[in-house]
């Protein structure tokens, strides 16, 4: 797959490490910018492109259509993530009274401890905004649809081994995860 730069369209949000486009055909384009990809280089591309068919074999029944496809920028390999758009509204803690839901985020959470246990790779629930706004209630990495499903928005990803990324990266990976298992106790509760 190629990313056609004719069927980009106009700016549709900026997240914590993408600038997100609308992309003809109903897409997101989602360009990395973020601390990993400025830090990381060419090892945290070679790490999406490698994390993300393990990341959809754990969790692919909760993820929309989406590609990580490789390409090259100022020389260097780089990659963009193209997804079908997902109609829905961000999952809070007041959804989860919801038994479907709830049923719905448990196997979620289930899935990502079998990903963080066999792969040593965790999915991101919350992202930047979340986590370091301290928005524990809400779940801006996750949609509820209006059909009633949970669909994931973001395949942003934390490797819970060092595994050569850069110290500050490695610290608030350490920092976010520990974070993260504090937030979803809590909606839990």
């Amino acid at each position: 797959m190629q990313i056609d730069p004719n069927k980009k369209g106009a700016l549709f949000t900026v997240g914590g490490e993408n600038i997100i486009h609308h992309y003809e055909g109903g897409y997101l384009l989602k360009s990395p910018i973020g601390i990993r990809i400025r830090l990381g280089g060419t090892k945290f591309v070679d790490e999406v492109v490698n994390d993300f068919p393990i990341l959809k074999k754990y969790l692919g029944s909760f993820l929309p259509e989406v590609s990580v496809v490789p390409v090259t920028q100022n020389n260097k390999p780089y990659f963009e993530i193209l997804q079908k758009f997902v109609e829905g509204k961000v999952l809070t803690r007041k959804d989860l009274r919801d038994s479907n839901l709830k049923d719905q985020f448990i196997k979620l959470i289930q899935l990502n401890l079998a990903l963080e246990k066999e792969q040593k790779i965790s999915w991101d629930f919350f992202g930047a905004e979340s986590l370091f706004l301290g928005n524990k209630a809400k779940v801006n990495n996750l949609l509820v649809t209006p059909e009633g499903k949970i669909k994931i928005i973001d395949i942003g990803t934390m490797r819970l081994e060092r595994r050569g990324q850069p110290f500050l990266v490695w610290a608030i990976i350490l920092w976010a995860k520990k974070r993260q298992d504090s937030y979803l106790d809590f909606l839990l509760r």
